[in-house]
């Protein structure tokens, strides 16, 4: 995959931006995956992710994290896309999100098995979408909660209950394949 850098950013900022940038682009690729379950969908969100990212190096702060700012561009550009396509999560009276909608809007129906391959993969997979979704948006993507909250339209102690209830989840779902062994 090659990542074209925006021509109106100077060399230095580019050599900068690249030498920061590039090393990321194997772990933002594997969440993309994850999130868009789609080899060419994810090679995609990486490269849009890569443009928004070189157009906007200036807002960049020195000393924060690189990584991090990546993963939010990463996840704002794939939650604008679905947006943009009107797969907007459905509000239910009660102001929280729809299992189905969740599940619809991340992304994050369930996997091919080609991607199941490891325990920890499949135990995501077992996860309702609604905790799945926060999981992956906190856990892998090191989301802040009013972050995951605006994303998934739902209110802050929604994401941290559901966070609670994924990770207990998840931790059952691995301790069963290890006593399986």
């Amino acid at each position: 995959m090659s990542i074209a850098i925006q021509s109106g950013v100077s060399r230095t900022a580019s050599r900068k931006f690249e030498r920061l940038t590039f090393p990321l682009m194997s772990q933002l690729y594997s969440i993309a995956l994850m999130l868009t379950q789609n080899q060419s969908d994810a090679e995609d969100l990486v490269q849009r992710t890569y443009a928004n990212a070189s157009e906007n190096f200036f807002r960049f702060k020195a000393g924060g994290s690189i990584q991090r700012w990546m993963v939010r561009i990463l996840a704002n550009v794939h939650f604008a896309r679905l947006n943009q396509r009107g797969e907007q999560a459905r509000v239910t009276s009660g102001g929280s999100s729809s299992v189905a909608g969740v599940s619809h809007r991340a992304g994050l129906q369930r996997s091919s098995p080609d991607l199941c391959a490891d325990p920890i993969t499949s135990a995501i997979d077992r996860l309702p979408a609604e905790l799945r979704a926060v999981v992956l948006l906190k856990d892998l993507c090191s989301l802040r909660y009013e972050e995951i909250a605006k994303l998934l339209p739902c209110q802050k102690r929604t994401v941290v209950s559901r966070l609670s209830r994924g990770r207990r989840k998840l931790l059952g779902f691995l301790t069963e394949v290890k006593e399986k062994k």
